[in-house]
């Protein structure tokens, strides 16, 4: 399952690598829109497959941020 961005913005951190271990409401990123820092969440546990975007990085609403399967 995707995590795709829910607003346009730009990418502060990133908290996951590839093949961690998440839980449910498990902060994956955290990225800046409006001038305010908005942590991105999981919706369920899972295993981090692929990240798709990198810290500095612009995004805009829908891109695909996370992959967690």
């Amino acid at each position: 399952m995707n995590i795709n961005a829910p607003m346009p913005g730009k990418i502060i951190s990133i908290k996951v690598n590839v093949g961690d271990s998440v839980t449910k409401d498990q902060v994956l990123l955290v990225m800046e829109s409006l001038k305010m820092e908005n942590g991105i969440r999981t919706r369920n546990e899972g295993v981090v497959k692929e990240i798709f975007v990198k810290a500095g990085e612009q995004v805009q609403t829908g891109s695909p941020l996370v992959s967690v399967e």
